[in-house]
């Protein structure tokens, strides 16, 4: 998963067209990253991600994840509604 702006996609979609490969381009998009050390080997935290944005109703495109970051593609359109449910569900809030 990456992101592209639109020029540099149409160039992307052409060269990879030319070298006989398949892509999916899924236009307006965005990609909200999850980071923290505690991410690693805490189990739960895919399905808080998908729980929180779900009882959105925000359509996750795709996902993938390393040692210490989660990443999520949504639609344009949910980008805001996306990071105040993530913000909501993980950020620790004060008294």
């Amino acid at each position: 998963m990456f992101n592209l702006n639109r020029e540099e996609s149409r160039l992307a979609q052409k060269l990879l067209e030319a070298q006989k490969i398949e892509a999916q381009v899924v236009p307006d998009c965005a990609k909200v990253s999850i980071v923290g050390a505690g991410i690693m080997g805490t189990p739960g935290v895919t399905a808080k991600i998908v729980a929180a944005l779900s009882k959105q109703k925000i359509q996750i495109l795709q996902t993938t994840d390393s040692y210490t970051t989660i990443w999520v593609l949504v639609n344009g359109k949910d980008l805001v509604a996306a990071v105040n449910a993530l913000h909501d569900t993980f950020l620790v809030k004060e008294a």
